[in-house]
């Protein structure tokens, strides 16, 4: 295989990532909404996955030209940080980014480039899409609502997972666990989908390094062991060969699935620890301790929780002398780059008790709000378990489908949980709109690009698009628009209809910036990859 690098003026650059982004959004785009369609993709070993969730559909897209490519990857991107963040919204952020790239890259013939606009008028366009984007978030800011029932729940999580289903599950599960619930799906031994609530926790620490990822689509960590997964503690700082050393050991012990929870991970030690994930010779993951200033105290939290002995110069436990027995044991552990889950802890229920009462009684010590604030959290995350929703399904596609929506559902619910409610169908980016002007450059564009997703729904909907935004449009109440599955008009926070705040603002942030990069692209270099022709090779032979 041949590599090398192809150079893109300006104007070829523009036109090529254009072009990808098309191509992705086209792909995407028919998958929102509550009459959305899915893509059916092909497996690379076997099998296929019916999807419509935007993110999936988006990373699974390998075009042979690496000029569409580049387009494709950059719109990733964007839904990419949107899925980080609010884990819901990302075919919005495609189709809104889409239409901003083509609002600013016009065809050959009206281009932009810099012999027809100078500096300033670019300038005066980033400056429009910005003023504009400010206004639409004060709009939804003002218009949101906060959660306040159990209905509220409901509708989120059955607008997002399109199931009435998931909707009261999800709403039963925030209630027990609360809005700071950690909730992890796995497959069941049936077709019915259940949940169970178990010893556990998580904590907003990731893998230190991509390269312990198990599961590359969801950039996330699995180890479940038929013997369950091995606990390490300690607050020390893995980094040198003798501390290598031992964990050698116990691998030879017999330990082969295991989460380090160390101060960090560095060097040899790390490198090794990779090397021999990857050769599938042992399943670890590492992550760094959770905690400022009080990692200590989290640490012995987690070493309670999962039964191990909390390895640490403090509790006199030297790591060369680490042995199969300070280890702690969990079910199934869970890592993505920004959490670590532990599901099925297996710790004494005696001494977490103790534990747990301990803290309580340090609460009635303490005068600081903040320091009240931590040990609160820390007795949640000790005393609430975890949510474990067991997905049933006739095929394995189906069950996977049906996770991805769950998962999507849960982050809808933590998003809304976080920052409110907004009326839901693209009816508020619609409505948000009318408060940008045509006379402003960049906020005529914004304006035509944040329409696209009720336009998209309607389409998807086999409706009128344009005669249903100008009946929106015309009304003035907040939140009026159209239930597409029951075919009526009326209030949609009333009929139930509505999308988590914090994902509507991240979508168009995200969509925004990919734009304004576009906008300011004065060329690209691309990486093209030839294989080399039976004559090439004789003649090197």
């Amino acid at each position: 295989m041949e590599q090398y690098n192809e150079v893109l003026n300006k104007e070829e650059a523009q036109k090529c990532i254009k072009d990808g982004i098309n191509l992705a959004t086209e792909l995407v785009a028919p998958t929102l909404g509550v009459k959305a369609s899915k893509v059916f993709i092909d497996e690379e070993y076997g099998g296929f996955e019916a999807s419509d969730d935007g993110i999936t559909i988006l990373n699974k897209i390998k075009v042979k030209d690496p000029k569409l490519q580049l387009g494709v990857k950059i719109l990733k991107e964007a839904s990419s940080k949107t899925n980080d963040r609010e884990g819901d919204g990302t075919t919005t952020t495609a189709i809104i980014a889409n239409e901003l790239v083509n609002q600013v890259i016009k065809d050959k013939e009206e281009l932009m480039d810099f012999s027809k606009h100078s500096g300033m008028d670019i300038l005066k366009i980033k400056n429009g899409i910005k003023s504009g984007f400010q206004k639409v978030v004060d709009f939804i800011n003002k218009n949101k609502v906060d959660i306040t029932t159990d209905e509220q729940l409901i509708d989120v999580g059955r607008i997002s997972s399109n199931s009435l289903e998931v909707g009261k599950m999800l709403a039963e599960m925030f209630k027990k666990l609360g809005k700071d619930a950690s909730i992890t799906t796995a497959d069941s031994n049936s077709t019915e989908t259940k949940y169970d609530i178990v010893e556990g926790m998580s904590f907003d620490r990731g893998w230190i390094s991509y390269g312990f990822v198990t599961n590359p689509e969801k950039e996330e960590t699995v180890i479940e062991g038929e013997n369950g997964t091995n606990v390490l503690v300690t607050d020390y700082k893995i980094q040198n060969v003798e501390q290598l050393e031992t964990l050698g050991n116990l691998f030879k012990s017999g330990v082969n699935d295991l989460l380090i929870i160390a101060d960090d991970v560095s060097g040899i030690p790390l490198e090794t620890l990779i090397f021999n994930r990857l050769r599938q010779t042992i399943r670890v993951v590492a992550v760094r301790a959770p905690g400022f200033g009080n990692q200590v105290d989290y640490l012995k939290d987690i070493a309670i929780l999962v039964g191990a002995k909390f390895v640490s110069s403090s509790e006199s436990i030297n790591f060369k002398d680490v042995t199969k027995e300070h280890l702690g044991k969990a079910k199934k552990v869970v890592v993505n780059k920004e959490k670590t889950t532990i599901v099925g802890t297996e710790g004494n229920k005696e001494e977490i008790e103790t534990r747990i009462k301990t803290l309580k009684n340090r609460l009635t010590e303490i005068e600081s709000g903040y320091e009240k604030e931590k040990l609160n959290e820390r007795i949640s995350k000790l005393s609430g378990g975890v949510g474990v929703i067991k997905v049933g399904g006739a095929t394995e596609p189906e069950v996977k489908d049906k996770k991805s929506k769950i998962n999507d559902a849960v982050s809808a619910v933590k998003s809304a949980l976080r920052d409110g409610v907004v009326a839901g169908g693209g009816i508020t980016l619609l409505a948000a709109s009318m408060e940008l002007n045509d006379d402003i450059e960049g906020e005529s564009i914004l304006k035509k690009s944040i329409q696209k997703p009720f336009e998209q729904i309607a389409l998807n909907s086999y409706l009128a698009a344009d005669k249903m935004k100008n009946e929106v449009m015309s009304n003035k109440e907040i939140g009026y628009g159209y239930d597409v599955e029951n075919n009526k008009w009326g209030n949609m926070f009333e009929m139930g209809i509505i999308d988590p705040a914090g994902v509507v603002k991240t979508a168009l942030e995200n969509a925004i910036s990919i734009a304004v990069e576009v906008l300011e692209c004065s060329g690209a270099i691309t990486l093209v990859r030839e294989e080399k022709s039976k004559e090439d090779n004789k003649q090197l032979e």
